[in-house]
């Protein structure tokens, strides 16, 4: 069953209601895009600016698609949209920041300039910006997150991560994971949350610090810095040392694996709590 909705108004608001399992395709042109959930099993969409815009809804089983259309030109105007929080969602965007709340879905999301925010998610999570930062937090799943130019912040994140950013910072606090891999070109690393027992952690940035903060370090620790120094707040005595500053040391039963680099930065490991 194909249901199409075509709406050419510059200021729209139309509901309409969507089953369990239902998935969501935006894809927008210019102008921001604000997603928030809500637990009823319907779909609104609101339209604000624009000339002659108008917009398309278009139903074909689980799947709903939302496109902004424009008469005379490329789209443009804001999108507000209320979906239930169970909906999967896949939106992309060529100019506009995007913002999503209170979803408990599978999340994907793709900008080439503008932000992305988005606070939950569960299952499969990709945000991907080439010019604009990045926010992530409530999050839970496999979360992979690219970035080219902006930060990356994450907050109370629980699963499979992996962050890649070209010019930028990557924070990442209260983070429970056992397999986390972050990298950067040209930025700090700052990466927050307990050493799981058989986790496999790696932090590299080249022309930038990389920082561990972590209540206990249980784990064998491979650190690489070509011009930058090494600090720790923990006592670790070096087991194998080779030429350009990499080292190796075990602190506790191992079990954790940790690779901290950076070509042109300081490689620190903090206790979580405890002062600099």
């Amino acid at each position: 069953m194909l249901l199409l909705v075509a709406l050419l108004l510059q200021q729209t608001d139309t509901t309409l209601a969507v089953g369990p399992g239902s998935r969501l395709e935006l894809s927008h042109f210019q102008g921001e895009i604000r997603v928030t959930a809500w637990e009823r099993g319907a779909l609104r969409v609101r339209v604000r600016g624009g000339d002659e815009a108008g917009l398309d809804v278009t139903v074909s089983g689980n799947r709903v698609s939302v496109r902004l259309r424009n008469r005379y030109g490329p789209p443009e105007g804001d999108l507000a949209l209320q979906v239930p929080a169970d909906m999967g969602l896949r939106i992309s965007g060529r100019s506009g920041n995007i913002a999503i709340a209170g979803t408990r879905a599978d999340v994907t999301v793709e900008t080439v300039e503008g932000s992305i925010s988005l606070q939950g998610g569960r299952g499969t999570i990709s945000l991907s910006s080439v010019e604009g930062s990045i926010e992530l937090a409530d999050a839970s799943g496999r979360m992979d997150i690219h970035a080219v130019d902006g930060d990356v912040t994450g907050r109370r994140l629980a699963g499979d991560l992996k962050v890649e950013s070209v010019d930028g910072e990557v924070t990442l606090r209260e983070i429970e994971s056992a397999n986390a891999e972050v990298n950067t070109v040209d930025g700090d690393i700052q990466y927050e949350g307990p050493l799981k027992a058989g986790g496999r952690y790696r932090l590299s940035s080249h022309d930038g610090d990389v920082t561990l903060v972590t209540p206990a370090l249980d784990a064998t620790v491979t650190l690489s810095t070509f011009s930058g120094g090494f600090e720790s707040d923990f006592p670790v005595t070096v087991t194998r040392a080779e030429l350009g500053k990499r080292m190796t040391f075990t602190q506790g039963s191992g079990s954790a694996r940790v690779e901290l680099e950076s070509f042109d930065g300081d490689v620190r490991i903090r206790q979580a709590g405890r002062r600099p």
